[in-house]
């Protein structure tokens, strides 16, 4: 395996994690503003290590993506989903620009305070033009668009790392990755729904999610 692929492995692996974590912390929101506003409270700590875990891995991967794009072939895909692919990571672009400016950057300046958080998501979610909830629905195709790039990125790095020798362990992790995907898809469906709807589609939030440090903020409902 080259330096470039060995590079991209490492890269797109924590991401994954990050993704499966966040998408299980947010839901968090389906208990109400208090806990959500507790688990993502923001301290020094918290907010280095997404720069190190996070986003450095995040932007190696893609300008890994852009150096590989002329090579759909090297990933071990079939024939169409490449292009699918390329397409998924441009929507992911989009959403994960608009996600970081509404809410982390503002974050990260101190503009937008960690107890804000739930009123302004839910605010944004439940927003409409014309009845649609725009917010809403770009968030479901941001997310969707995500768990699909990441789960075709992690099988393909999967397959150039050589970590794949047999078709059964092949067949499995192929069929792990498509079932995790879904059941996160489904969780961040339902927190999204939750936040522009005020209905929860499932129950409040996973148990084995911690609270989160204490907040200051007086309890939401």
């Amino acid at each position: 395996m080259n330096k470039r692929k060995l590079f991209a492995f490492f890269g797109v692996v924590p991401l994954g994690a990050f993704v499966f974590v966040h998408v299980i912390t947010t839901s968090t929101a389906m208990s109400g503003a208090a806990r959500f506003d507790r688990v993502f409270a923001r301290t020094p700590v918290l907010t280095s290590f997404t720069m190190l875990v996070v986003m450095a891995p995040l932007v190696a991967h893609a300008v890994w993506g852009l150096l590989a794009a002329r090579e759909p072939r090297s990933l071990h895909l079939s024939a169409w989903l490449p292009g699918l692919r390329r397409w998924s990571a441009i929507v992911l672009l989009a959403f994960l620009v608009a996600h970081i400016i509404e809410l982390p950057l503002r974050g990260w300046l101190g503009s937008l305070s960690s107890d804000a958080m739930f009123d302004v998501m839910s605010a944004h979610m439940s927003s409409t033009w014309h009845a649609l909830p725009l917010v809403a629905l770009g968030y479901l195709v941001g997310t969707a668009a995500t768990l699909f790039h990441l789960a075709t990125a992690l099988w393909a790095s999967f397959r150039v790392s050589g970590v794949l020798v047999a078709d059964r362990t092949s067949a499995l992790l192929k069929w792990g990755i498509i079932a995790t995907s879904a059941v996160l898809f489904v969780i961040a469906g339902a927190t999204i729904v939750y936040l522009a709807t005020g209905t929860r589609l499932l129950y409040p939030a996973p148990a084995f999610v911690p609270d989160g440090p204490p907040s200051s903020c007086s309890p939401k409902s």
